[in-house]
């Protein structure tokens, strides 16, 4: 994925993050683990705990997004 190409969230993504915020407010990003079996919950710039990996249909494995970024998407 390009710089200028910004990925597409969906309303389930967009849940997710909401859940996680909730559940850890000190949580900065979201990253698929390569292997595509766990999304790592990210404060401070480390891993500080998981989810399961169905969360974040739309995040690639290796891919790392915030919350502000994917809760960003339902305002536009």
């Amino acid at each position: 994925m390009s710089e200028n190409e910004k990925p597409r969230w969906t309303a389930e993504d967009i849940a997710d993050a909401k859940a996680v915020r909730q559940l850890c407010p000190q949580a900065e990003a979201v990253e698929r683990s390569e292997r595509n079996t766990v999304i790592f919950i990210i404060q401070s710039g480390k891993k500080i705990g998981g989810a399961i990996k169905d969360a974040f249909p739309s995040l690639k494995p290796g891919e790392t997004v915030t919350l502000d970024e994917t809760l960003e998407a339902e305002n536009g």
